[in-house]
């Protein structure tokens, strides 16, 4: 683990102690599951920002919040005691607060400059103010500037542009959020390092692989959910693009490694489902299928996935991040 710049050994030993205690490995599972539904779809070809595929085979879990790494858990209880220990108010647990932050992974990393993401979920919310906390190693000590948004669709991608980054240094930073009666809502912690081995210039025949983004489940009720996601096939064609989920986690994140194909993926039941929603992608468009006949009070597990032939010609499976929905009283 890295050490904790501010704060010194006491402090450090303070948070080990709080994220071995309350940040034990956990299988995310739900207490029910649900059989196959129905669903229905819409495609488009709207451009937007698109993200690197991430995949985490376990979860950290404090406060109600799960963290895909150890260090980041630790970042975050350093993160919440800085927010206490300065009186400042950390509203993401504040149930005024109407609108929704998310921490995207950084993008376009060379060695002095990368781009950080965000979403917003306004809710109930008409406008908000929308920025980046980032610093090296585990400080969140600069801010990028505010900017206004509107609710002009139910999400907005957001993003910051830093340059003057050094070299092989790491930085971490999350997306912050501010709805029209101040409250905050901050999203995860996240980190990069500024690397110049990412900037394409040594092999410009390299095929940039598809970019897949899992975007969050939209219109929950006792049954049914809408999953949601984009990808684009950059370099390659004849994307089969599809959804698998299910209440048990570590399957979904073994699909990846564990088959080439979309016929390759075996049911199991509650634990795990797939959907097909595009047989033959070229280019990029987005999907929002229905999936329906969930069971209520539920946690189900998602990800967006895509299979196509490398440049080798070998099949191979994708997945975007896994996202989790519960299903209402």
């Amino acid at each position: 683990m890295n050490k904790i710049s501010r704060g010194g050994s006491i402090m450090t030993a303070i948070f080990v102690l709080l994220a071995v205690a309350f940040g034990a490995p956990q299988d995310a599972q739900a207490d029910r599951g649900h059989g196959k539904g129905q669903y229905r779809y819409s495609r488009s070809s709207d451009s937007g920002y698109y993200y690197s595929n991430f995949r985490a085979e376990q979860v950290y879990m404090f406060n109600g919040r799960s963290f895909n790494t150890f260090d980041g858990l630790v970042r975050y209880l350093r993160v919440l005691f800085d927010d206490r220990t300065h009186n400042r108010v950390d509203t993401r647990n504040d149930e005024n607060v109407s609108i929704n932050i998310e921490t995207e992974e950084a993008t376009d990393i060379t060695d002095n400059r990368a781009t950080l993401e965000g979403i917003i979920d306004f809710d109930d919310a008409d406008e908000a103010t929308v920025w980046f906390e980032y610093g090296p190693g585990s400080d969140l000590k600069w801010r990028t500037t505010k900017v206004r948004v509107f609710a002009d669709d139910d999400d907005e991608a957001f993003a910051r542009e830093l340059i003057g980054l050094e070299e092989g240094e790491r930085y971490s930073f999350r997306a912050v959020g501010e709805d029209e009666d101040g409250d905050r809502e901050y999203g995860s912690i996240e980190s990069f390092t500024a690397d110049e081995d990412d900037n394409g210039d040594d092999d410009d025949s390299d095929d940039t692989d598809p970019t897949i983004r899992t975007l969050s489940a939209e219109d929950m009720s006792d049954d049914e959910a809408t999953l949601r996601g984009e990808v684009d096939m950059n370099d390659f064609k004849n994307g089969t693009v599809f959804f698998v989920y299910g209440e048990d986690r570590s399957m979904i994140a073994d699909v990846e490694d564990d088959v080439d194909t979309y016929d390759d993926i075996d049911e199991e039941g509650d634990d795990l489902q797939k959907l097909l929603v595009d047989d033959d992608l070229d280019g990029d468009a987005s999907y929002s299928p229905e999936v329906s006949n969930l069971d209520a009070d539920t946690t189900i597990y998602f990800a967006m996935g895509v299979a196509y032939e490398d440049e080798d010609g070998d099949e191979i499976i994708r997945l975007g991040d896994i996202r989790s929905l519960t299903t209402d009283n």
